[in-house]
């Protein structure tokens, strides 16, 4: 018998050493996703492990010092309650026995704060009402939605008469030249040329 369980323990070793020598480490997401895919369990001897993907969390963050939500228990600066009796010390100070009945701080259920089924958490509070299927023929839904949707009375528009704007009349640009302005024009070539004949060198002339 001795014999018999030294075997068995040794085929037990060779297999885990050749399992972790032959076995290469998953480096990408494809290889991952590729996994779940194509199986969910895997069996390894008395060993069944479920592969499973990833899953966000959707409930809110809540926090585990004052048990409310939408913060975090590093910023917390009220008063700490207990998770599971609701009293006022924090969760690892609570001296009650294990057997003690829960109590929510919340809403006061036997529950504690951070069941997923308690009215105070957000996530509950996000389920509607069914739509009823006889809306539109139902008299009491269509009275409430003309209370809370009043129709709207047409706003009179008052016409104002249209202003045509005065066109500018174009200017003749065929106008002839009067004697002055060839004075002055000549005038201004004369001065420019006689500045220009004195900024020359006299060596130049």
């Amino acid at each position: 018998m001795e014999h018999h369980k030294s075997s068995s323990a040794m085929d037990f070793s060779n297999s885990t050493a050749t399992m972790s020598t032959e076995d290469s480490p998953i480096t990408s997401a494809s290889e991952v996703s590729a996994i779940s895919n194509s199986s969910t369990q895997i069996d390894y001897g008395y060993l069944k492990v479920s592969v499973e993907p990833l899953r966000r969390k959707q409930t809110p963050a809540q926090c585990y010092n004052c048990q409310e939500f939408y913060h975090h228990s590093r910023l917390c600066t009220r008063k700490a309650r207990c998770l599971k009796y609701g009293d006022s010390h924090s969760t690892n100070n609570c001296t009650k026995p294990k057997d003690t009945p829960a109590k929510c701080c919340l809403c006061g259920g036997p529950h504690t704060a951070n069941h997923s089924q308690c009215p105070k958490n957000p996530a509950m509070r996000r389920t509607f009402q069914a739509a009823p299927s006889d809306g539109w023929n139902n008299a009491n839904a269509l009275a409430r939605v003309n209370e809370n949707f009043p129709t709207q009375q047409p706003v009179a528009t008052i016409k104002s008469p249209i202003v045509q704007p005065k066109m500018e009349q174009p200017q003749d640009k065929n106008q002839p030249i009067t004697e002055n302005q060839i004075t002055n024009l000549m005038n201004n070539f004369l001065s420019q040329m006689s500045a220009i004949l004195k900024s020359v060198p006299a060596h130049v002339q």
